[in-house]
């Protein structure tokens, strides 16, 4: 390439793995919902205007941007041989400016005003004025920029494939993974499913093995709950975009790191919300309730809840407890007192564990003495440690409670082999903490339980047990 000949960068998708105006329309309507309806009367002023005033009233920090750092680099190598390197996009202006400050190889560029729009034909224009019908090379990636690359003398493309731009010879092509099928199944969260075997547990403590009726309605069940469950993770990570970010490792998630774009990911959120909706309707409707309180307590908790301490640990046993519940809803098998007492003291000491195991990363690893938007300090460890291992000796007590009442002789033949399970899981949880309290529990516990191999052992030898005790006098 000729180093005489000035380069022209676009920004988004390009230099960013993302797009500004997606991005100031999230942080916008995080900021305040009303935004939408603003938004859609900004835009009937023309996309230029509504660039600008999204700009305005949201808080995008581009220091945060996932780079594209193969563009970046390159850049800077021109740059560096003497090159003139131009940033030219259709982002609002005043996004540009901060660009060019923060990038020091690029000598200037341009942007969207309030009463033009930067974009295909209009940046082409702009461009062949400023340098001259094939006086320029232009790095862009998407198919607004053909009219830009043909009047350009080197056209280099941003993208994973070159298909659907036949008409445009390119002389570099930088590699970019976007919406693919790996990363739209890893923003799923598939792994997070596991949670959901709580929707079996009716089915398995009431010993309806061979109800089929009872087994699809679960199996349903599983769905419309692991469909609901990812849009609420993919809800997450658009509203948390600004933390993840900033975290060591939620960063890398598709959305924060810019490999699935915001308008799909948005997409897909509403189409696995719609389809677990759907699914709900075919099981009791008390499920489809059980179901919606759900939705409803995680936006709740996503927003606000999460900010207070305690109350955000309540809130995650809640939803535990409301996975169990759902699965007697949708069978029609009754959950005892006993089960729901066990259930909520495990789940709360689980719940204290995961805000424990996220903290000690904050305070020990990063070494940060408060956490941001939780309302947590270093010294709350040591509190939240002992609400943890207190609740989990409950769940035991009332464990063995049960087994000396009426329920557990009118279900079991043998009901004193039930105390081994006490045992597993006083041997579990008290390992868990043990590892937790040395930051090894890597934040998530079902996660961890579902890849640890004492858990399954653990876990399989409970059912085991349960089976003993329910067939063997």
């Amino acid at each position: 390439m000729n180093n005489s000949v000035p380069l022209c960068v676009d920004l988004d998708h390009t230099l960013v793995k993302t797009d500004l105006l997606h991005e100031t329309f999230v942080n916008s309507v995080k900021k305040n919902p009303l935004n939408i309806i603003f938004t859609i009367l900004w835009l009937f002023k023309g996309r230029s205007y509504l660039k600008k005033k999204l700009f305005e009233i949201s808080d995008v920090k581009i220091e945060d941007l996932p780079l594209n750092t193969e563009v970046a680099e390159f850049c800077k190598e021109e740059s560096e041989k003497g090159r003139q390197v131009y940033l030219v996009s259709a982002s609002s202006e005043k996004i540009i400016d901060q660009f060019l400050k923060k990038y020091s190889f690029f000598n200037d560029g341009w942007g969207s005003s309030e009463s033009h729009n930067l974009k295909g034909k209009n940046k082409a224009s702009f461009l062949v004025e400023k340098f001259g019908e094939k006086g320029f090379d232009y790095i862009g990636d998407s198919r607004a920029d053909i009219p830009v690359w043909k009047s350009a003398n080197n056209s280099l493309l941003v993208s994973y494939s070159s298909k659907g731009f036949d008409q445009v010879n390119f002389s570099k092509t930088f590699s970019s993974s976007r919406n693919s099928f790996i990363k739209i199944l890893k923003t799923l969260r598939p792994h997070q499913y596991a949670k959901n075997i709580l929707l079996f547990g009716a089915l398995i403590l009431s010993h309806e093995y061979f109800n089929i009726s009872a087994i699809q309605n679960t199996i349903l069940s599983f769905i419309s709950f692991s469909l609901i469950a990812s849009s609420i993770y993919i809800l997450n990570d658009i509203s948390d975009l600004a933390s993840d970010r900033q975290h060591k490792t939620k960063r890398f998630r598709p959305i924060p790191a810019g490999e699935i774009t915001l308008p799909t990911a948005i997409g897909l959120g509403i189409l696995c919300n719609v389809i677990g909706l759907g699914i709900s309707l075919l099981l009791p409707y008390q499920f489809t309730i059980a179901v919606t309180t759900y939705i409803f307590l995680n936006i709740l908790y996503s927003s606000l809840l999460k900010k207070l301490p305690v109350l955000d640990v309540i809130l995650l046993s809640a939803f535990y407890m409301i996975r169990l519940q759902a699965g007697g809803l949708a069978t029609n098998i009754f959950i005892s007192h006993w089960l729901i007492t066990f259930s909520l003291f495990i789940f709360l000491s689980l719940g204290f564990l995961k805000r424990y195991s996220e903290l000690f990363e904050l305070f020990h690893s990063q070494g940060l003495s408060s956490s941001k938007g939780r309302g947590y300090e270093v010294n709350d460890l040591n509190i939240i440690l002992m609400f943890g291992v207190g609740t989990a000796q409950l769940s035991i007590l009332s464990m063995i409670l049960y087994l000396f009442s009426e329920n557990a002789a009118r279900y079991y033949q043998n009901p004193k082999i039930l105390f081994l399970n006490a045992i597993i899981i006083f041997y579990w949880i008290s390992l868990m903490w043990f590892k937790g309290s040395k930051g090894k529990v890597n934040q998530d516990p079902v996660k961890y339980a579902i890849t640890d191999k004492t858990s399954i052992m653990c876990g399989l030898s409970i059912i085991v047990i349960l089976m003993l005790g329910k067939y063997i006098p």
